[in-house]
């Protein structure tokens, strides 16, 4: 019986290693396998990703993400078909590296569990899309004649330009949401399914007479020009020039109004003015960054810039606002930001390099060709530093040499006897920018001036008083990285703009700013003649404009993730700087002042 008993112990053990031994080996041969490749069941629209090299992987992203690119939608109405593209139906992509950077891949980013778990379970790398409602519904409704808008009767030009009203008619709502799905879940199939269009039949609300008994206060209410500001550019729109862009609802609340129902923007004419006058000022994709660490430096793959667009709803709702007011004149263009994605490399995440700390930009527009090249010089000198936690970071060390040599041309730069050209004019334009970094962080800043008179590049963005000047071996700009890890430098131009990204650990502070306030103005003194004898007689040269001096004051409100409030404040004082000349000997030169330039 003891013997029984014992042989199967023996066989039950004998059974459990070898079940571990196969687990043990199955395990070895999935890790031995998957090493380096992307995790098993990832698909991308519908094309399996899975379980390759993350390079072919990406040629499979990207040929997918092009195909998609010039993809048409079969959609039925009632007995009609019509084909749209999907651009048409308002979709578009982000740029395939998006969605390739969301590859999963083993023995990177994903552990022995992820890959148990990716086994069992199917993984959608995201498409990264957008689609717009009102592009969609528009080209949807031209593309089908027995689909077509519901509208209310509204006011119209002749050819020779006198108001008429246009009757209204009923027609049909199409079920956007629904629509909307589809188009989605006909993104994930290989084979692209077709659309079934759903609708409401609805009647119109508003008649002619209605319109014609408010028309003369229609039209005093959309006789002032609407204004519209986005990132300090300006666009005008006049309602009373394309008053066929206008339609009118019944009020939605019961509350008092200048009119018995709503004056609302022709989403068809409003949408396209957006598109084309303003969407491609201010509309853009986030651009992604990778970060890797190669021989101390930093390498960047992408530039860490986040994308935006036009918040079409609320922009609509504003518009709506004013279009039933006589007191609004201006509207700010309300942008929505999308973050962009920083990966920074397993070593990087070691030293603490996670996320984006914070950003610095400055613009200079109007620069002349040396002063743009050495502001790209600069610039360049920064790029990829690493700064360790703890350390003060100077300005000027890490500059180098400003010479012909290293890489300089002679640009105006500010000296004691005037404005004149020297080797490196322009790097006040990269200190000043990492400067609005610094400030954007709230790191502590331990050396700055400003510049001895006030100069217009640095108010281009936010104003004066936000400068940094700098001179080897006279003025410098120093921090501390105060962070808790090492901090990262990308700094680039971009056209007529800089900037600076600073990456480590975010400190999750956000920081506003109130200002410029100006007082102290003082004009510039009298015109100084400076004699030089080595000059021919007679003659006279300008080095120094004339330049009036004003203080500038800003208040900063730092608030910290965990709600604490800090107040700050940033001075900066600019001289009166007269006009000077260099004058050749007699004959004498009577001074010839002329006028300061403006502060603004």
């Amino acid at each position: 019986m003891n013997e029984k008993r014992n042989k199967q112990m023996l066989w039950s053990i004998l059974t459990g290693v070898g079940l571990l031994v196969v687990f043990v080996g199955s395990i070895a041969g999935l890790d031995a396998y998957y090493n380096g490749k992307t995790l098993p069941n990832q698909e991308f629209a519908g094309v399996q990703v899975g379980g390759i090299d993350p390079k072919l992987a990406t040629i499979i992203i990207k040929e997918r993400w092009e195909t998609l690119q010039k993809a048409e939608l079969q959609l039925t109405h009632g007995s009609e078909t019509q084909k749209i593209s999907l651009a048409d139906l308002g979709v578009s992509f982000s740029n395939f590296d998006k969605p390739t950077g969301k590859l999963r891949v083993y023995g990177k980013d994903a552990a022995l569990l992820d890959l148990v778990g990716a086994l069992v379970n199917q993984h959608d790398v995201p498409l990264y899309l957008r689609t717009d409602q009102i592009v969609a519904e528009t080209n949807i409704y031209q593309k089908f004649e027995n689909l077509y808008r519901r509208e209310n009767a509204y006011f119209t030009k002749n050819e020779e330009g006198a108001i008429f009203v246009k009757p209204g008619k009923a027609g049909y709502e199409l079920a956007w949401e629904n629509t909307y799905d589809q188009i989605l879940a006909a993104l994930t199939k290989v084979e692209l399914p077709v659309i079934e269009l759903r609708s409401t039949i609805t009647d119109h609300s508003i008649a002619e007479a209605a319109l014609l008994e408010h028309q003369d206060q229609i039209l005093t209410l959309v006789a002032k020009p609407l204004i519209l500001v986005g990132e300090d550019q300006q666009w005008t729109y006049d309602f009373r020039a394309d008053i066929d862009s206008l339609r009118f609802e019944n009020w939605k609340d019961e509350g008092s109004h200048e009119l018995p129902y709503q004056i609302v923007v022709s989403p068809d004419k409003w949408h396209n003015f957006i598109k084309t006058e303003i969407s491609p000022k201010l509309d853009r994709l986030p651009d992604n960054v990778e970060l890797k660490l190669v021989d101390n430096k930093v390498e960047f793959l992408g530039n860490g810039i986040d994308g935006q667009h036009i918040e079409y709803d609320k922009l609509v709702g504003s518009v709506t606002d004013w279009l039933n007011s006589t007191e609004k004149t201006t509207l700010e263009i309300p942008l929505v930001t999308e973050k962009a994605e920083i990966v920074a490399d397993k070593a990087l995440e070691k030293m603490g390099v996670v996320g984006l700390v914070a950003t610095g930009y400055t613009t200079f527009y109007g620069s002349h060709t040396n002063r743009v090249h050495n502001i790209g010089v600069g610039l360049n000198k920064f790029n990829g530093l690493i700064i360790p936690a703890g350390e003060t970071f100077s300005f000027n060390d890490n500059l180098g040499p400003v010479e012909a040599y290293t890489g300089y041309l002679p640009e105006l730069v500010i000296k004691p006897e005037g404005t004149i050209p020297e080797y490196g004019g322009g790097l006040c334009q990269v200190s000043t920018t990492l400067y609005r970094a610094l400030l954007n962080a709230d790191l502590p800043i331990t050396d700055r001036q400003p510049h001895s008179y006030a100069v217009s590049y640095y108010s281009q963005q936010l104003g004066h008083g936000l400068d940094a000047t700098i001179y080897p071996g006279a003025s410098d700009l120093q921090f501390i990285n105060d962070t808790g890890g090492a901090l990262v430098i990308q700094s680039f131009a971009d056209g007529a703009s800089a900037t600076f990204n600073l990456y480590g650990t975010p400190v999750n502070k956000e920081v506003s700013y109130d200002g410029p306030y100006i007082s102290n103005r003082t004009g510039a003194p009298a015109a100084v003649n400076i004699l030089d004898n080595n000059m021919a007689p007679g003659s006279k040269k300008q080095v120094e404009k004339a330049h009036n001096g004003f203080d500038v004051l800003w208040y900063l409100t730092v608030k910290s993730a965990d709600g604490t409030v800090e107040k700050k404040e940033v001075f900066s004082r600019y001289k009166a700087i007269p006009a000077k000349y260099i004058v050749g000997p007699s004959p004498e030169i009577a001074e010839q002042p002329v006028p300061a330039e403006p502060n603004s």
